[in-house]
């Protein structure tokens, strides 16, 4: 397992996947912790790119909000800024 904690102020994770070498993991689960923040002042969203799909998927981070998708190949994802 992989906890991370990221503090706001324009950090971002570039795209990616969290399992590109088969190594186990199989799902990635986020939970958000922060009360009142405002995604357009401090941002944070989430991007999940399914593969082979034309659509994106965007996830704003509410407090107590649980999400879940795999981790491999299928759902490339990034943090914006």
């Amino acid at each position: 397992s992989m906890v991370a904690c990221y503090p706001g102020n324009g950090t971002q994770y570039l795209r990616h996947v969290d399992n590109p070498n088969d190594d186990g993991r199989c799902i990635t689960c986020i939970y958000y912790l922060n009360k009142n923040w405002e995604a357009k002042k401090y941002g944070g969203l989430l991007r999940i790119y399914p593969e082979g799909q034309d659509r994106v998927a965007s996830i704003e981070p509410v407090f107590d909000r649980l999400s879940f998708f795999w981790s491999d190949k299928r759902n490339p994802h990034e943090v914006l800024p």
